[in-house]
């Protein structure tokens, strides 16, 4: 709070401030780090670890908005677009992602009782947004959308957003994910496709 409070008044024009993340499993080990500074705007999150200044509510008008699938980067993405943001790059926080063998973390078990118009909903709000920052935002977007689409259930809309992602702006990442959609869309809610990825990441980021 220290630091990030004094980049706030070393920047008046600045309206949120948010720091580098370190992402761990739950036994402490590390998977890898994420650059606030480095992120383009259309994938600013703030949420945790995030400091907004008063305005951006009382005269901005710019809320949480409680209907919206990823509520973070939704609130995120309409605060930093417009206006001037600071990204610290220190490791100022520390994020603990737990899994449990029966799938039942706090991530698969929301998505797995959210309604296809909730992932919609998104959609419909912020895609002008991401449409305006060209094909690569809006892949990001739609494969963001398509994975948790398939987490859901909602197995044939979340395809058809992968292959959106595939088709916008083609990376090998996205067609794994659209391929698997297609072959064994049940892998999506397994806690070990992910671990693995998460391991697979820290491999590559040490």
């Amino acid at each position: 709070l220290e630091r990030t409070i004094a980049q706030l008044n070393e920047h008046p024009d600045a309206v949120a401030a948010c720091t580098d993340c370190e992402l761990r499993h739950q036994d402490g080990t590390f998977i890898q780090r994420y650059s606030c500074k480095q992120s383009a705007f259309w994938k600013v999150s703030l949420g945790n670890g995030s400091l907004v200044r008063k305005d951006v509510f009382t005269r901005f008008n710019i809320w949480f908005d409680k209907d919206a699938m990823f509520e973070d980067l939704d609130f995120g993405v309409r605060v930093v677009k417009d206006h001037q943001w600071i990204g610290i790059p220190e490791v100022l926080r520390v994020y603990y992602r737990y899994h449990s063998q029966a799938g039942d973390s706090m991530s698969t078990m929301y998505t797995q009782k959210t309604p296809q118009s909730a992932f919609e909903y998104f959609i419909q709000k912020n895609g002008s947004i991401y449409q305006s920052a060209g094909n690569e935002a809006v892949a990001w977007m739609h494969a963001l959308t398509g994975k948790m689409m398939v987490r859901a259930g909602h197995i044939r809309a979340g395809r058809n957003h992968l292959y959106s992602a595939v088709r916008h702006d083609f990376h090998f990442s996205y067609l794994a994910y659209y391929l698997i959609a297609l072959v064994l869309p049940s892998a999506f809610r397994r806690q070990s496709l992910v671990v693995f990825k998460n391991k697979a990441a820290g491999m590559l980021g040490r």
